[in-house]
């Protein structure tokens, strides 16, 4: 079990420090609340036993679930509070219904301190000072956008930016998982089934064959000797495929080095990586200039969600130039020979918007053409994975049928 230390007030008065073993944090608060004390906190101390520390694989995975439901649960976090903020309840009554129903229903989120956030909260600090304690649950761009709503007096509103800002990033990112699902197991499907016929198929054909080797067509034998490697050394084909699930799960860090940018220049990919970038970054410039933040604070925010080396150090150099008082639209035109085009289009559009005073919502129009050129690039790549993945998997098997048969005739017309 997890231990905490935590920090709670007796009946008189006088603060206790104890040793807590708890599910989560929220368990351990309510642990002391049983016992007739006034919980104040709770700090992990100890996140497994000792007895955990040998199954380093489950340990990884549960961390990677734990992550993936605490977006979830922040997302619907930020959802549900921004309708009872908009109903007219009070933010500290809004967020105590929240950690009841949440109590009530078993799907308490224990990655949420929403009592720690309502203590904060009667001890004067403000909700966005209070959510700035727990970094790792809520980044920049969230806090920033619930202090602009605290600054405009709407926080409600705030917090509805927030939710359609993180409702098109999840729509961008299921986007793109969708669109690759079928082509991966076209993928899998071809790799898998070329690899069952050279470890079953041809070596009952390299029995045959034994003692005609030399006598048999060079690719034939290139395929005998391909399919005598794989079964003697299969282990090594396992490391390989976790390499490969390493490469992918790392992919984005190789896309921010030099070998990386070469994927810009690639027709497809390249146009199709860096507009569903800029479809997010754009998406969260427009939202926080929208919700009164000033365009060099923004634009030093946003930039914190760009995974690409290219864009990262464009608008770190437009950062600079703002502050010596340069417009943004000259700054996007990039030379020709560069591995970086940002669209005519976003130049355009940042130009005019910068010109009326309409920055913020030209941006997110910006951002939402962005997304469905981003989603008719896919639509485009997966209609021509599907056909040539279908096309070379019949080639390589007719190809390993042909070779085979065709050293069989020619072994039997020298026997004759």
């Amino acid at each position: 079990m997890p231990l905490f230390e935590t920090r709670a007030l007796n009946d008189d008065g006088t603060l206790q420090q104890v040793h807590v073993e708890a599910s989560s944090e929220q368990a351990a608060l309510q642990q002391l609340e049983a016992e007739g004390k006034i919980p104040l906190s709770a700090t992990l101390l100890r996140s497994v036993t000792p007895e955990q520390h040998g199954s380093k694989q489950r340990a990884l995975l549960h961390s990677w679930l734990r992550r993936r439901k605490s977006a979830e649960q922040i997302e619907d976090f930020i959802r549900e509070l921004a309708c009872l903020l908009q109903a007219g309840i009070a933010l500290e009554h809004a967020l105590k219904l929240l950690q009841q129903n949440g109590l009530q229903s078993g799907t308490s989120s224990s990655v949420l301190p929403l009592h720690n956030i309502l203590q904060m909260l009667r001890d004067g600090q403000t909700f966005s000072e209070a959510l700035a304690c727990y970094p790792d649950l809520f980044d920049p761009l969230c806090i920033s956008l619930v202090q602009a709503g605290e600054a405009s007096g709407d926080l409600a509103e705030g917090l509805e930016s927030l939710h359609q800002y993180q409702q098109q990033s999840r729509k961008l990112k299921t986007m793109l998982g969708n669109a690759l699902i079928y082509p991966a197991i076209l993928a899998l499907v071809a790799v898998a089934s070329i690899l069952i016929i050279l470890l079953t198929v041809i070596p009952q054909f390299a029995d045959l064959l034994d003692g005609a080797q030399h006598q048999l067509p060079s690719h034939t034998q290139l395929i005998l000797q391909l399919s005598a490697i794989l079964q003697a050394h299969g282990q090594w084909l396992a490391l390989a495929l976790a390499a490969s699930l390493l490469l992918l799960q790392y992919s984005l860090r190789w896309l921010q080095t030099p070998l990386g940018r070469l994927l810009l220049r690639i027709p497809i990919l390249g146009p199709l990586r860096r507009d569903a970038e800029l479809a997010r970054f754009n998406r969260c410039l427009g939202t926080l200039l929208c919700r009164g933040l000033p365009l060099l604070q923004a634009l030093q925010l946003a930039r914190q969600t760009l995974q690409l080396a290219p864009l990262q150090h464009l608008f770190t150099h437009c950062s600079e130039q703002l502050r010596a008082g340069q417009p943004l639209a000259p700054l996007l035109i990039q030379p020709k020979d560069s591995s970086l085009h940002i669209p005519p289009l976003m130049h355009q559009l940042v130009s005019i918007g910068e010109e009326t005073g309409q920055l913020g919502p030209m941006l997110q129009k910006l951002a939402s053409i962005q997304l469905e050129q981003t989603e008719q690039q896919l639509k485009r790549l997966v209609s021509l994975l599907e056909p040539l993945l279908i096309i070379s998997l019949g080639l390589v098997i007719a190809l390993l049928v042909l070779s085979m048969l065709s050293a069989i005739i020619s072994v039997n017309n020298l026997s004759f």
